[in-house]
């Protein structure tokens, strides 16, 4: 898929010590744009691009030559850094963007919680947003009276269900979201790493639910940064970097080889970069634990950083 950067020429009202050096890329495809949709008249919406295989100065491919298959009851998980294209997958799989190239199948109704307050009106209460989402997954108005109580009972929200969505937390609306989003039945169900933001004992309740919908024969797609819920959770990983697949295979396997690449010992200049890239502010090289001296019934533990 290719990523325009076109939409930024708002930006050029920025002063100029805020510029980013590729602005005037970005620009000069924004005016090249105008000029195709205004070749192409206003009814069509503007000539469809053509030439795929060739990149403005201000694009990049987002994912190249990605492909997979998800069946039924398998949960797929999705790792790499920042900015290796998994969340571009997880919105061209819900619909929202379009491949450039190829397709993407899906058979089955499809449910995706990707970001905090998606689908939801910030203006509507949490009950009120329950139904909207319930009516454009084509529920019928009894089918979510039959689910609401669930939907709230699982989300813990108490009264709060009842206040505008604009007052939640972010660990209110991770609630709120996967409650919906777990509860509509849905065939396939992608996570991003949305629920990082909520507490550790809703995170349990959310990775023991989908693991009761993946023995049901459902099929989900999960993105994380914690290798720990990846094993726990996924029959089969996808490592990605810089839009490309890298490896594919076992959960175990593949996030062994992530770790290792990710936090290397032996090549420092590559670890440092790697833990940047990821977000990490700190490498740690190794640690030496000296000795070990009894405290109550834990004991306690001092060691040196090298």
């Amino acid at each position: 898929m290719v990523y325009g950067l076109a939409d930024i020429a708002r930006a050029s009202l920025f002063p100029h010590r805020y510029r980013s050096p590729h602005l005037r890329a970005r620009l000069n495809d924004a005016e090249a744009l105008d000029s195709e949709r205004a070749a192409g008249g206003a009814s069509s919406g503007g000539p469809r691009r053509t030439d795929v295989g060739t990149l403005r100065r201000s694009e990049f491919w987002a994912l190249r030559d990605v492909s997979f298959q998800l069946r039924r009851g398998e949960c797929l998980g999705l790792i790499g850094p920042n900015g290796a294209g998994k969340s571009t997958l997880f919105s061209i799989l819900s619909g929202i963007y379009e491949p450039t190239r190829g397709r993407a199948v899906i058979r089955g109704r499809l449910q995706a919680l990707i970001a905090l307050g998606a689908g939801f009106h910030p203006m509507l209460s949490g009950r009120e947003n329950i139904y909207v989402n319930g009516a454009v997954f084509g529920l019928t108005s009894r089918e979510i009276d039959r689910l609401v109580d669930r939907i709230i009972e699982f989300s813990e929200l108490g009264e709060f269900i009842d206040a505008p969505i604009k007052t939640y937390s972010s660990g209110m609306l991770v609630r709120l979201g996967f409650s919906v989003a777990a509860h509509l039945d849905p065939d396939i169900l992608l996570v991003d790493e949305v629920l990082a933001v909520g507490d550790a004992r809703f995170q349990l309740k959310c990775l023991d639910h989908m693991r009761r919908l993946i023995n049901s024969g459902k099929a989900q797609m999960l993105v994380s940064h914690y290798m720990h819920n990846i094993q726990g959770l996924c029959d089969r990983v996808i490592w990605l970097d810089q839009g490309r697949i890298k490896a594919e295979g076992p959960a175990d396997e593949v996030t062994r080889r992530y770790t290792e690449f990710m936090y290397r010992a032996g090549d420092d200049d590559r670890a440092a970069e790697q833990c940047e890239i990821s977000g990490y502010p700190a490498l740690i090289r190794g640690v030496e634990v000296e000795r070990t001296e009894p405290r109550g019934e834990r004991g306690q533990a001092t060691g040196r950083l090298r």
